[in-house]
Parts: structure tokens; sequence; C-alpha cells
């Protein structure tokens, strides 16, 4: 999909559930995803003008964003990172209380799915 130079709304309104559904499936909490994605969408209108493939640039920086803030809580002493590899969802996930028992356990196995860098990204 083409935006115009013009087009950042409509880009962020077509872009921002699939941008944190997709942090989500990788292993981010909601809260995680909700971050990163807004990070990225901050980052990619500061460089609207020059960005050539919104789409796959806004996935790749909130990709990148969430792995780099996950590591970092890992290192710190006393924190634990609600989502990330290696998460099994738990009965303790908030993501999980909203959703009926078969959409849990379809966040669950996704979570479970191994984690590989994509480069076919969406287009």
């Amino acid at each position: 999909m083409v935006f115009s130079p013009q087009g950042f709304d409509e880009f962020f309104r077509i872009t921002i559930a699939r941008l944190v559904w997709f942090l989500i499936k990788i292993g981010a909490s909601r809260e995680e995803a909700e971050d990163a994605a807004q990070e990225a969408m901050t980052k990619v209108y500061e460089s609207w003008d020059t960005v050539e493939q919104p789409q796959a640039w806004v996935r790749v920086v909130a990709e990148r964003l969430f792995l780099a803030t996950a590591a970092r809580l890992k290192q710190a002493p006393g924190k634990a990172v609600a989502g990330g590899w290696g998460h099994a969802a738990t009965s303790h996930d908030p993501d999980l209380a909203v959703l009926g028992q078969e959409q849990q356990q379809v966040l669950t196995l996704f979570r479970r799915l191994p984690y590989e860098l994509s480069t076919d990204l969406e287009k």
C-alpha cells in the first residue's frame, strides 16, 4: 500500500492494531506491545518524508524496540519481563483475562512458537 506524503493519519489507523498484534505474537504483553508500537509510530512520523516502505520500517523498528526493552529488563535485578521469548503465558497474564478460553489457547500457542527474524515483511 502506498501512502501520500501527508498520509500519516491513514497509515496510523491502518497499521497500529496489526503492529500491536504482531508484537504480542512475538511475546510482548499488550502493554509492552502498545508501548513499542507507539514509540515506533513516533519515530516513523518524525521521518515520514524519507521512509519509503513505512509498514515494513515501523514493524522492524517496533520489533527492535520491544526486544531491546525486554533484554534490558531481563538484566535489571528484580525486574521481570511480562512478555518476551520463552514466556509461557500463565493465568496471571492480564492480556488473557479478556479473552475467551479458545482465544487464550491460541495466544498461548503463538507465544510458544520459535522466533525467526523474517526477511519477508508485510507489504
